[in-house]
């Protein structure tokens, strides 16, 4: 979805309010890129608040722009994702926290729009992380894993990945699909990474759990390839 213009400091337009058509045009684009590409989901960046900005406007803004977008992309068989991102690293960002983005996915009331978690995000912004991953399990659909600090890769700082890793296997996680690894990370893998079923299968690349489902479908029961690469549907 349209992000603004990123190397003029732009995070996303979702929520300005002198942007929603450019937002609203920018959703038919997005779509046309997802198809062309084979992708099945897509993310708003909801944007940056000016210091002073009445916050109440610019949620409704972002808001009326995500019911636009969620039935069109449930058309498309494309579904839709809104990411809270930590303040630290993107200081003033609208969506900090997995409480506002709930409270978004309420007032929108779509079917077709889900959280994408960021581990190392929520860790920075309210710890508490695989109670608050347990309870809103069934409202995300996208999974991001990094170790804080520095967004490396999980091992290789405070995150106890371990234990993450575990309940996300006992949580049957692996049932939304894939789980690949940054190898930009400064670190190289952990022992102990190679010990979770969830990476074991895996094709160690870049940070993403991703489901291959139509918006609103159950998930399907998945199986790891033998080579650990895209997963295979049984029943």
């Amino acid at each position: 979805m349209p992000s603004g213009d990123w190397a003029g400091g732009e995070r996303g337009i979702a929520c300005l309010p002198d942007r929603i058509q450019e937002f609203r045009d920018g959703v038919a684009l997005a779509l046309d890129y997802a198809k062309a590409l084979g992708c099945g989901q897509v993310n708003v960046i909801s944007g940056l608040v000016a210091k002073g900005a009445d916050t109440d406007a610019l949620e409704s803004v972002l808001v009326d722009n995500l019911k636009y977008a969620a039935p069109r992309c449930a058309d498309a068989g494309v579904r839709l994702l809104i990411e809270p991102i930590n303040l630290r690293d993107m200081p003033g960002f609208f969506l900090s926290t997995t409480d506002h983005a709930e409270r978004i996915l309420d007032k929108v009331g779509s079917d077709n729009l889900y959280i994408q978690y960021d581990f190392y995000h929520m860790q920075i912004m309210q710890g508490d992380l695989i109670p608050t991953f347990s309870r809103l399990r069934d409202r995300i659909a996208h999974v991001q894993i990094a170790d804080n600090p520095g967004r490396n890769e999980p091992g290789s700082g405070e995150i106890n990945y371990d234990f993450i890793l575990r309940e996300l296997d006992r949580l049957r996680v692996r049932r939304l699909g894939r789980l690949r690894i940054p190898t930009e990370g400064r670190h190289q893998r952990r022992p102990h990474m190679d010990e979770a079923p969830s990476l074991r299968r895996a094709s160690l690349r870049s940070t993403l759990f991703r489901t291959n489902r139509t918006p609103s479908s159950p998930l399907p029961d998945r199986s790891p390839s033998p080579e650990g690469g895209a997963m295979s549907e049984h029943r």
